[in-house]
């Protein structure tokens, strides 16, 4: 279930907004589950996701002979991801700028590609214009400052 939530998530943007890794992962997470060969093992507080040959449901003699299967000892290179607790771990850390592209920055110049956060200093002077800008500016009175004529 959270693999379709994160993919509607990612699908929400457009594909010029999307972060290439978190698009290419998912893309294959994706195709790999529409195959069937997206499988999952729950161990209890620690659950694997991992990536079989075949589709159980393959009726392929490659599929469902057991001499042929994959030995266990594979599944280290297998695996796609470990979660813990209700987390994936791998799929978080793909999925953590998923809505910025790198590459619409890379032909900005060398001062604009990061950013850092304001000095102490700056922070300052930013407060006291705000501030000043707003004692430039008597206060509202609740009589107003405007007179009518009275009609007789």
């Amino acid at each position: 279930m959270r693999l379709l939530d994160v993919s509607n998530k990612l699908g929400l943007l457009s594909p010029w907004i999307r972060n290439q890794t978190s698009d290419q992962h998912m893309l294959n997470l994706v195709k790999l589950r529409n195959e069937g060969r997206l499988r999952h093992i729950s161990l209890g507080l620690v659950a694997l996701t991992f990536c079989a040959d075949y589709d159980p449901e393959a009726d392929l003699y490659e599929a469902q002979c057991s001499h042929l299967s994959v030995p266990w000892s594979s599944l280290p290179q297998r695996v796609l991801d470990v979660g813990f607790a209700g987390r994936w771990w791998i799929l978080d850390s793909k999925m953590k700028e998923y809505d910025v592209n790198d590459e619409e920055f890379k032909n900005l110049p060398l001062h604009m590609q990061t950013t850092q956060p304001p000095s102490v200093r700056e922070v300052e002077a930013i407060e006291k214009l705000h501030k000043d800008s707003w004692l430039a500016y008597p206060p509202a009175s609740s009589k107003s400052h405007i007179q009518y004529p009275l009609r007789k």
